[in-house]
């Protein structure tokens, strides 16, 4: 009867602990080897961790919302599983038993049995005044307060406190039957029409008017709380962190994309049939970035204890957003030496598993460089953060058709442009370095023979 102890695996470089968000298993379950038993969420990733072997969950010993070290226990499963049914045979039978309710003690619930009670003389006499002037009481129980408020069209229910009765409500409902009320005692026909209206419509139980109330304009507004994950507030302390110790440069260059646009509408059904999914901008930018950066190789390193390390390989993150849970960047490793396909192929693998929950520790280290696309959408630019302890990066806007020349300079055309962002640690690049890349990113996205590319 073996008991194998459930730990939290290394789950990449720098990670030292992580949230267990949640359980897959309760204590008793069979769990299969490698059967995705809790999940974890870490500053670099979300994902599942499987169980080590075959068995019985026996313990438990982390709750959902603790944080755990790399390599505590959080579970312990049995390989026996039928010896430890029997082993919590005992447990179960020790728990304490509800006793079965007696039927002879059991009293009536209040509602009925303030029912039952006979009213008191004057409250019958109250009642009988009140019958033989208004005709027959409803049958169904009398409501003590004002309906709640309907829930808006335009979003989600919020419950509110019922506004208590205004003083002229309070003093209507103590009124007897059969005495003038003060509108009618003042004779005046109009305000006891209003009056009239008024009773009626309440009684119909007609939506409120449109206008605000003074009790709707004191409610409190309605609002949603919505908790962070451990990612998204992890990923959030490190772009502030990266913000408030970079001393950051941005630049921008409109660059025409006429050809490449061309490019990808011509290969566009060719690729799709071939691959199973369609050709971005991305996988360009990467080959045009990646080229660029082997003549500046600066701008390819890390800065770490105030020291400048260049790396001999290009290895390109890209951001993916995570549908407002946060975000991620995986890593194309040695991008330098991939065409076009190739990148494609990596980024759309790398995106599909991230917005899965399924990329890897490994895919979200080592990155040398960042690339944000926003090419599909309608930002015109956007001023990239650098990701520390990168030193640049890199982000391209929404494409845009316009009227203007093209980069050959023959005459006016409508071109198709998009803007770049270089976003760079001034510490470790000059602006005429950080400026002269930029200017290469953009060359090559311009004059690049991408039909060949695709070929």
């Amino acid at each position: 009867m073996a008991r194998i102890d459930v730990t939290l695996p290394a789950l990449g470089e720098s990670v030292t602990e992580g949230l267990l968000t949640q359980w897959l298993v309760d204590v008793g379950d069979v769990v299969d080897e490698d059967q995705p038993i809790f999940e974890i969420s870490t500053d670099k990733i979300d994902t599942e961790v499987p169980a080590p072997a075959s068995g019985t969950v026996v313990e438990i010993r982390a709750a959902a919302g603790d944080e755990v070290e790399i390599g505590s226990v959080v579970a312990v499963i049995e390989t026996d599983a039928g010896a430890v049914g029997d082993t919590q045979s005992p447990a179960q039978d020790s728990s304490p038993q509800t006793p079965a309710p007696n039927d002879e003690s059991v009293d009536p619930p209040a509602e009925q049995a303030h029912t039952d009670t006979p009213p008191s003389g004057a409250e019958q006499s109250r009642s009988t005044d009140r019958n033989a002037s208004t005709g027959p009481a409803p049958t169904g129980p009398t409501p003590t307060g004002p309906s709640p408020a309907r829930p808006s069209a335009n979003g989600p229910s919020v419950a509110t406190t019922p506004p208590a009765a205004s003083k002229d409500t309070k003093d209507a409902e103590q009124e007897p039957a059969g005495r003038e009320s003060p509108v009618e005692a003042s004779g005046d026909p109009s305000a006891a029409d209003q009056a009239q209206a008024d009773t009626e419509g309440d009684v119909q139980g007609h939506d409120a008017p449109s206008s605000p109330t003074d009790t709707d304009r004191s409610a409190p507004p309605r609002s949603e709380r919505i908790p962070r994950s451990y990612l998204s507030t992890a990923v959030a302390d490190h772009v502030a962190q990266s913000w408030a110790r970079i001393p950051q440069v941005n630049m921008t260059a409109t660059v025409d994309l006429g050809g490449l646009v061309g490019a990808i509408r011509d290969q566009q059904d060719s690729w799709t049939e071939r691959h199973g999914f369609s050709l971005t901008l991305l996988p360009f930018v990467a080959r045009a970035t990646a080229a660029a950066l082997a003549h500046y190789p600066v701008a390819n390193s890390v800065l770490t204890n105030g020291e400048i390390e260049v790396s001999e390989d290009v290895n390109l993150g890209i951001t993916v957003d995570l549908d407002r849970a946060g975000m991620v960047v995986p890593v194309i490793a040695r991008a330098s030496g991939m065409r076009v396909a190739q990148l494609a192929q990596a980024c759309s693998a790398l995106q599909r598993r991230a917005k899965q929950g399924a990329v890897s520790p490994s895919d979200l280290v080592g990155g040398t460089f960042t690339i944000t696309d926003y090419s599909d959408s309608a930002v015109r630019s956007s001023t990239a953060i650098v990701n520390q302890p990168e030193v640049a990066g890199l982000t391209i806007g929404g494409i845009h058709p316009e009227v203007g020349v093209g980069h050959d300079g023959l005459g006016l055309r409508v071109v198709h442009t998009a803007v770049l962002s270089l976003a760079f640690d001034h510490r470790a690049i000059d602006g005429s370095t950080g400026g002269s890349l930029l200017s290469e990113i953009k060359r090559y996205l311009e004059t690049w023979d991408w039909r060949q590319e695709l070929a």
